[in-house]
């Protein structure tokens, strides 16, 4: 079985390499961005299944990746994650089609990757949060 191949996009490079390895870790096949530009220009270049974008990055931002990501159908899913998350980004991500948005105000050795393995690349299933709920909004595309 394929794995699930997901897209990490970070100028931070600690963060970006971190989530990498908790990716690598919990079984998907992952690359890296160290930018909006970059990750944009994998995407055009490979096939991903998520996309993992930090909000706040120059020149090209988390919610500029995303509208790429979504106008052209680059990837079946994407989250964003910031440490400086506000409502207003919050709103704006899930607005523009965001399937999570994730702060990431976290000590690496306490973070838990949100998202399940699936059993088949591009199965993306739903996730629970931190309170063992299922999210509301499934995993499933209707663009």
């Amino acid at each position: 079985m394929a794995r699930s191949r997901i897209l990490v996009i970070d100028d931070e490079p600690l963060m970006r390499e971190y989530v990498e390895e908790t990716l690598i870790r919990a079984g998907y096949d992952t690359a890296t961005a160290s930018g909006g530009r970059e990750g944009i220009e994998l995407l055009k270049a490979r096939s991903f299944d998520l996309v993992v974008t930090d909000l706040k990055m120059t020149p090209v931002d988390g919610l500029a990746v995303l509208r790429e990501v979504k106008d052209n159908a680059l990837a079946e899913h994407c989250i964003v994650m910031t440490a400086y998350g506000t409502i207003e980004t919050a709103v704006a991500a899930l607005k523009a089609g965001a399937d999570d948005y994730i702060l990431n105000r976290f000590r690496p050795m306490n973070w838990n990757w949100p998202w399940p393995v699936p059993s088949n690349a591009g199965e993306l299933p739903k996730r629970t949060n931190i309170f063992g709920r299922s999210c509301a909004r499934p995993m499933t595309s209707n663009r």
